[in-house]
């Protein structure tokens, strides 16, 4: 399970880290448009422009902002040790789906296996957080029982 939790580590740092590196890209294309265009005439046009491209760039910064703060916590997970119960980077084997307690982010399919990367707040991981392996637990009526953890 130590591979496999370190590849889907991998895989989340480098997802994230394209994210970042995209957000960057359009943040300094959309300033680079606005820099570059000249003020018309039509002045309200010009504005309204500089106004649209401002708000399009402020809502850029705060997905980089959310993308970066989602790499550190990545960064911060390791995967060479043993846990004897759930927290924040463990790998959770149950028998409803496998959860990678780290960051929010789309399933992802490794070795025949689907895991659900899900960040410490959600609320399925709130259920599964301080429990061992062998442990049951009820999320939204249905039972999980812990098979397995790393």
């Amino acid at each position: 399970m130590v591979l496999i939790k370190s590849q889907i580590l991998k895989m989340l740092v480098q997802t994230t880290q394209q994210q970042i590196d995209m957000l960057k890209r359009s943040i300094a294309q959309i300033q680079s448009s606005a820099n570059e265009e000249t003020k018309s005439s039509a002045g309200d046009k010009y504005e309204t422009g500089r106004a649209m491209a401002q708000l399009e760039i402020d809502k850029l910064r705060n997905q980089l902002f959310q993308a970066e703060n989602a790499l550190q916590v990545l960064n911060g997970i390791s995967t060479e040790n043993h846990v004897d119960r759930v927290k924040h980077g463990s790998l959770v084997m149950t028998t409803q789906g496998c959860f990678f307690i780290s960051i929010s982010s789309k399933e992802i399919k490794i070795e025949n296996q689907v895991v659900y990367p899900i960040s410490v707040s959600a609320p399925i991981a709130k259920c599964l957080m301080n429990r061992k392996k062998g442990d049951s637990v009820a999320f939204q009526g249905r039972p999980f029982l812990i098979e397995d953890l790393s």
